[in-house]
């Protein structure tokens, strides 16, 4: 069954923004799903300081003026990078821009277009562009659908290994997990089942979730690692490293190994450090 139909790419025309769009669409092109890119800005207002003097009605009007050149400038915008992409296929991309929170426009777009997977670029490591990629990990607390997370200037090349960190609990729903069977069957990728733990032996519920996952991924032969470590971050970083991983997937919920993950300044870390992408899917 076919996961990934139809995917949602937030774009702000940066450098960074246009190289997260090519990879998508290298990526949309290689699963046959449809491109959406969302743009979300703020209205432009006619200063207060240079409003003394004019009427209502003028100060309105250039209000209007103003949103009129903004909208303009963002279509040519868009335009442009168009022709920077490689690969664009007729049809193939919707463009939405709106004006708004981000954060709430992205979860209106899922919603309104069935959106089917989000994705979005971390940013390079300075204070300057830290907030895009802050952003980009707030989203796996909002959104109820996978979310891909790219490293900065990554060099997407065809998944050869994708690792599911799991935490040893119950899983309320495996079929969220298909989209890494997807990923794994595009790519004929092989899938790395691990987990991280301090206790020297697994509890038979322990065992037992784990037996499941080992069965639901059954057809692609998953490898099977057990570590003991006290440093989840930092052991996750030498998991994905020594064993050559392409793409980590994560299941996102309130509590385990996740939660260590993805909770306040380790979430920004996990993805602006991470070396590979990073997939986030949310067990509701």
């Amino acid at each position: 069954m076919k996961v990934i139909n139809k995917i949602l790419v937030p774009i702000d025309f940066s450098e960074n923004s246009t190289d997260v769009v090519q990879k998508a669409v290298d990526f949309a092109n290689h699963t046959g799903a449809a491109l959406i890119l969302l743009h979300v800005y703020n209205r432009p207002l006619f200063r207060y300081h240079t409003k003394a003097g004019y009427g209502i009605d003028k100060v309105h009007l250039m209000d209007k003026t103003l949103l009129r050149w903004a909208e303009r400038r963002i279509d040519a915008r868009y335009h442009q990078m168009l022709k920077e992409l490689s690969g664009v296929q007729k049809d193939q991309v919707t463009f939405i821009k709106t004006r708004g929170l981000l954060t709430h426009e992205i979860k209106e777009v899922i919603k309104s277009h069935n959106i089917d997977l989000v994705v979005i670029g971390a940013r390079q490591k300075d204070r300057k562009h830290n907030l895009w990629s802050y952003k980009a990990t707030r989203l796996t607390h909002k959104v109820k659908i996978p979310i891909l997370i790219l490293p900065y200037r990554f060099e997407l090349h065809k998944p050869v290994k994708i690792a599911f960190a799991y935490d040893l609990k119950e899983i309320h729903n495996l079929r969220e997990l298909d989209i890494i069977k997807e990923f794994a069957s595009l790519y004929r990728a092989h899938i790395h089942l691990f987990t991280i733990t301090n206790e020297t032996f697994l509890s038979e519920k322990e065992e037992g979730n784990m037996d499941l996952l080992k069965e639901f991924f059954g057809d692609f032969s998953p490898e099977i690692h057990v570590i003991n470590d006290e440093g989840v971050e930092e052991g996750i970083h030498h998991y994905l490293s020594i064993n050559d991983i392409s793409l980590l997937s994560v299941l996102h919920r309130s509590r385990g190994i996740i939660e260590k993950i993805f909770h306040k300044s380790i979430s920004k870390r996990i993805a602006i450090n991470s070396e590979v992408p990073v997939l986030s899917i949310d067990d509701h």
